[in-house]
């Protein structure tokens, strides 16, 4: 695969390629920070996409998810995206202040 650009060099935190790394283990998914606003969705949809993470979630600023038993409820002034392999093809999910999705 050649190599591919998924997000604007100003929010890649000096890095060159795509870097999954583990987190501190509270969540069973991916999350990615700054989505709308910095554009940085697309390095989630890339991961999900490539198999780096099964699923994920991308959050936008002044917005958070908290999971609790298996569901996930967002809060705040903006978005969040669910994005999770579906066949062929990625499935994304936007869920604003009050919307919660059953997890699995």
């Amino acid at each position: 695969m050649a190599d591919l650009a998924i997000c604007s060099e100003d929010v890649s935190e000096d890095g060159e390629y795509l870097d999954v790394r583990p987190g501190i283990g509270l969540a069973p998914f991916a999350v990615d920070v700054h989505a709308s606003q910095y554009g940085t969705a697309t390095r989630l949809l890339h991961a999900v996409r490539t198999g780096r993470v099964p699923e994920g979630w991308a959050v936008d600023e002044d917005t958070m998810i908290e999971l609790s038993n298996g569901r996930v409820t967002v809060s705040g002034l903006v978005s969040a995206y669910h994005v999770r392999p579906d066949g062929d093809v990625l499935a994304v999910t936007i869920l604003t202040h009050g919307d919660s999705r059953e997890m699995g």
